[in-house]
């Protein structure tokens, strides 16, 4: 069975591809399937943290988070006004999560690729998570603070695979939010590294924050198959491609939790064991009987969590 100290939020696409509407009711479905949390990522489609935005004032009962938002071409005090302003909107509903994207994406799109990848994270997250942790304490006459009033301050984690960019997510933020990291890969480096960087850094211990795909079945052999066609440009992506072979395997197929109802729980659990905070499930179905069979499956999981 699940261990009850590991959370289970959903991961979802929709900003990818739907309207507006279309992101509320994903969120509503979420929050009554019982979610702890629900992430959007920020890819070509609508801006995930004005969704967030609109769809956290809307619904309730949920957490929301971003996995994640690029830097390139964002200023720190820029994100963290537009972040700040989410979590104030949603009743301090917002975990921020950001990340460097890659390079096939960032150099020469948006902005030339750094020399050195990560000695920008470090400076990006030294000025942006101490504006996110703020309150309105330093006012509107204070030009290095921003003045949005929260309740609470705004976690800030860190997309990061790497033993170098994991040393500097755990030194500066609240953690990590991971996609498609295996479970022998998160016990063996990506946990160790990331608790001993926050340690040293005299930080709480750090949020592990990680999704797959998801998918019940008894056709596991097309499934693989077609989640491999759906996420090949992540597989043929440099750090996603490192990542993959820590973990001993060739493809987010591979990765992916997929079988029986039995299978998919065993699944979870490794990552259970590994050692993370919290679970993202990314439904990865295709057909309406898998669609059905995968929502009835984290339904009764959320339910025996609760």
């Amino acid at each position: 069975m699940i261990d009850r100290e590991m959370r289970i939020g959903v991961m979802d696409m929709t900003v990818n591809w739907g309207t507006t509407d279309d992101v509320v009711a994903a969120v509503a479905d979420a929050a009554a399937l019982g979610a702890a949390s629900f992430w959007a990522p920020n890819f070509f489609g609508l801006d995930c943290l004005t969704m967030l935005g609109i769809a956290g004032a809307q619904v309730s009962d949920i957490e929301l988070g971003s996995a994640v938002v690029p830097i390139f071409g964002r200023h720190p005090r820029v994100l963290a006004q537009q972040a700040l302003s989410v979590h104030a909107a949603t009743g301090g509903r917002l975990t921020l999560g950001i990340g460097l994207s890659h390079r096939s994406l960032v150099d020469g799109v948006i902005e030339p690729w750094p020399e050195s990848p990560v000695d920008y994270l470090k400076r990006y997250l030294e000025q942006l998570v101490p504006l996110c942790a703020q309150s309105d304490e330093g006012g509107a006459s204070d030009p290095t603070r921003l003045s949005v009033v929260v309740d609470s301050p705004l976690p800030v984690v860190t997309a990061a695979l790497g033993p170098k960019t994991l040393a500097v997510a755990g030194a500066l933020s609240d953690g990590v939010v991971l996609w498609c990291v295996g479970p022998n890969t998160l016990a063996q480096v990506t946990i160790p590294v990331l608790s001993s960087a926050a340690s040293l850094a005299q930080r709480p211990m750090a949020r592990i924050v990680a999704g797959v795909p998801v998918c019940v079945t008894n056709d596991s052999a097309t499934v693989r198959t077609a989640i491999e066609r759906r996420f090949r440009q992540f597989d043929a992506l440099p750090s996603y491609r490192a990542s993959l072979e820590r973990e001993g395997i060739g493809s987010i197929g591979e990765l992916a939790i997929v079988g029986e109802n039995q299978d998919v729980i065993d699944g979870i659990d490794r990552f259970r064991q590994a050692g993370i905070t919290e679970f993202l499930w990314n439904d990865a179905t295709a057909t309406p009987y898998q669609r059905e069979a995968t929502r009835t499956l984290l339904a009764d999981i959320l339910a025996a969590e609760s």
